[in-house]
C-alpha cells in the first residue's frame, strides 16, 4: 500500500491540468497514523464513519463522539486535506459508475486506510448518493501482497457471491497495473455487540455441505497448514486422528470475526472480507475463530477465562447441534488444535499471536478430560 502518510496518493493519480478539481477532506489519525479520510460535508463525514468497525468500548465511544461532532460541522484535531481528483482517473470513473452511472464525476466518498502493520494493507472506500446515504463499498490495494488478496477475494465473490446466505454479491471490479479493486453494495448495520452470538448458528449451519463428506486433511485450509508448518513442528497424532474421520465440509470464511460481520435489527447476519474464503473447509474453524479472536483482541481475557469460554461453547446446545450436523462430534478438541495451528502458522496475525500460542500449549492438558474421545 502507499506510504503511511498518504495512503490515498497512488489510488488517485492526476495532473495539474484542468479539469482536475480539489475536494476538501478531513483526516482522522489513529495512534499517530493517518487512518480515515472523510468528506468535509458534515452529514457525509458522519456517514463515512461506518467504515470504522470499532470493537472495544473506548473506540466505540470515540467513534460516537466524532459522529456527533461531525454532524455539527466540528472536526476536532482533523486537519483539512485537499484531495485532487481527475475525471479521467480510473478509480474516479469506477466510483462514479457505481454510484450514479456518471463516470465523469466522483461521488462523495470516504476512505479507511487499513492497518499499516499488516502485509498487504488495503483501503476501503464508502460512496454516498446525493441524499448522503451509503451506496457502495470498494476495497482496493496497491502492491503485490495487497493485489493478491484483492484478486483472491474478487475471484471468490465472482464464483460464490449471492449463492449462499450472508455472502454478498459482487457489483463491479477494476484491475489495473497499479492497483485493483472490487465493489459491493453497502450493507447497513453494525458489528455484533459483545456477547451477541445468536446469529452464528444460522449462518454457519447454512454453509454446511450436507450432501457429501470429506477428510479434514484433504481440504484446502488444511493443505495450506501443511505447507506452512515449520520443520519438525507437525503434530502427527492430530493429523492421524483427523485423517481417520469423514465430516461434512463447509463454506469456509477464514476470518469469521465480529468486525467482518454486519447486523441490522432482526435481519440475518451478513459477512464481509472473503479474501481467505474457500468453497470447502473444516467445520467448526470459523466458530472457533470468532471465539478466540473475540476473547483475545476484544475482551482481552486471561488464559483461564478463555479456557472457560471454550468449555461453555462445547456445552452449548447450539454448538452441539452444529457438531452433529457436520459429523464432528468427538473431534471438538482436535479441530480446535488444528484451527490454532492454522491461526499461528497460516494467518500469522499481527496481533494476538502470543496468547494464541499460550492457548495451544495449554489446551491438551486443560481439556483432555472434558471431551469424549
Amino acid at each position: 500500500m502507499p506510504n503511511a502518510k498518504h495512503f490515498w496518493v497512488e489510488l488517485f493519480p492526476h495532473s495539474d491540468v484542468p479539469p482536475a478539481r480539489q475536494v476538501p477532506m478531513r483526516l482522522v489519525h489513529r495512534q499517530g497514523r493517518p487512518f480515515l479520510l472523510l468528506p468535509q460535508i458534515p452529514a457525509a463525514a458522519a456517514a463515512c464513519l461506518d467504515l470504522y468497525s470499532a470493537q472495544r468500548p473506548l473506540p466505540r465511544l470515540l467513534r460516537a463522539l466524532l459522529r456527533k461532532c461531525f454532524s455539527f460541522g466540528l472536526y476536532p484535531r482533523c486537519p483539512r486535506i485537499p484531495l485532487t481528483l481527475s475525471p479521467d482517473a480510473p478509480l474516479v470513473r469506477f466510483l462514479g459508475r457505481l454510484t450514479s452511472g456518471n463516470e465523469s464525476e466522483a461521488p462523495l466518498f470516504g476512505m479507511l486506510g487499513g492497518n499499516p502493520a499488516t502485509e498487504g494493507r488495503r483501503c476501503l472506500l464508502l460512496t454516498l448518493d446525493e441524499a448522503m446515504r451509503p451506496k457502495s463499498v470498494i476495497k482496493t490495494g496497491v502492491g503485490t501482497a495487497a493485489r493478491k488478496l484483492i484478486s483472491r477475494e474478487t475471484n471468490f465473490l465472482r464464483r460464490h457471491g449471492g449463492q449462499y446466505p450472508a455472502v454478498p454479491t459482487l457489483r463491479g471490479e477494476l484491475d489495473l497495473p497499479a492497483f485493483n479493486a472490487f465493489a459491493l453494495d453497502h450493507i447497513p448495520g453494525h458489528s455484533p455487540p459483545p456477547g451477541l452470538c445468536d446469529g452464528i448458528l444460522p449462518v454457519l449451519s447454512a454453509w454446511i455441505h450436507s450432501d457429501h463428506k470429506a477428510r479434514i486433511t484433504t481440504l484446502e485450509p488444511w493443505l495450506d497448514l501443511e505447507a506452512a508448518w515449520p520443520a519438525g513442528g507437525r503434530d502427527a497424532r492430530l493429523e492421524s486422528t483427523l485423517a481417520a474421520r469423514f465430516v461434512n465440509p463447509v463454506l469456509y470464511h477464514g476470518d469469521f470475526a465480529p468486525w467482518n460481520i454486519r447486523v441490522a435489527g432482526n435481519q440475518p447476519w451478513q459477512v464481509l472480507d472473503w479474501e481467505r474464503g474457500e468453497p470447502a473447509g473444516p467445520p467448526t474453524w470459523d466458530w472457533y475463530h470468532y471465539l478466540i479472536q473475540t476473547t483475545i483482541l476484544v475482551d482481552r481475557l486471561p488464559l483461564p477465562a478463555i479456557i472457560d469460554r471454550i468449555r461453555s461453547l462445547w456445552a452449548s446446545p447450539e454448538f452441539q447441534a452444529y457438531t452433529t450436523a457436520t459429523s464432528t462430534t468427538g473431534l471438538e478438541l482436535d479441530l480446535l488444535l488444528g484451527y490454532l495451528h492454522y491461526l499461528i502458522h497460516v494467518l500469522h496475525p499481527a496481533e494476538g499471536l502470543t496468547p494464541a500460542n499460550q492457548i495451544l500449549t495449554a489446551l491438551p492438558r486443560a481439556m483432555g478430560s472434558d471431551i469424549t474421545r
